[in-house]
Formats: C-alpha cells, structure tokens, sequence
C-alpha cells in the first residue's frame, strides 16, 4: 500500500472534516484519495441506504428494546421528504462534490445532537446543495 492511501485510511475522520470545510482534494494525494472513495457509487449508495433505513426506523413504531444511538425521531420525519431527496440524489448517477458527501459523514449530526444544533432539515437541504457540482467543478476537477 502506498503511503497517500495509508494516510487517507489512517486519518479518514480528519480527512472529511477538511473536505466539508472546502478543502480542494487537489491540496493533496490523500484528499484526493478519499475523495475517490468518497463519491465512488458504493459509498454513495451506502449514505443512500443508511438515510432510508433512518427515515424507516424514525417512522416505525418504538419496539421493546432501544439501540445504544438514539435518533430524534419527530425531527427525522418532519424532514422526511428532504432526507430521501438526499438519499435519491446521491444514488443517482451524476456526478457529486466530495463537500456535500463529507458533509454527511460529520460526527456531529442534527440526527443526534442536541437541539441547539442547526435543525435537521436545514442541515439536510445544505448537505443536497453542497453535493451540486458547481460549473468550475464540472470543468476543473
């Protein structure tokens, strides 16, 4: 394994947080590492699965036994619409920017903060305009 991949699996979480802040993936060989696999389709289509079966588990009834993570439910189907435009936007076939993507991997997600965080649906609504590729995008990346 090369060196740039080796640091681009070592630092993942540092990493997204640098290409949600706009970092360019061209800065360096492991931004650029990361954002190939960030917007290959199998990491897309996995963020897509991941916020369908959210917006499921936020609308079925609560069963006897809870998950260690627990989810604002009312704010998840009060966004739902948003959420599974999300979730068809990144399962799509067009192209995507990595910010949009990295975006979506933040630990600190409306899902599971407090409510002093952004609300859900505005954070969701950024998330689906940072995916969109801007023409200097289309042109020089």
């Amino acid at each position: 394994m090369n060196t740039a991949w080796a640091r681009a699996r070592w630092r993942a979480r540092e990493l997204d947080r640098e290409l949600a802040r706009g970092v360019p993936p061209a800065e360096r060989p492991e931004l650029a590492l990361r954002t190939e696999l960030l917007t290959s389709p199998r990491e897309r289509g996995r963020l897509a699965w991941a916020i369908e079966a959210l917006v499921d588990r936020a609308e079925t009834p609560r069963r006897r036994f809870r998950s260690r993570v627990s989810i604002r439910s009312a704010d998840v189907r009060e966004s739902r619409i948003a959420l599974l435009n999300l979730a068809a936007r990144l399962d799509s076939d067009h192209p995507v920017d990595v910010q949009g993507v990295a975006l979506l991997r933040d630990g600190a997600s409306p899902l599971y903060a407090s409510q002093a965080s952004p609300s859900l649906y505005h954070a969701t609504r950024a998330a689906l305009l940072a995916l969109e590729l801007l023409p200097a995008d289309v042109t020089h990346g």
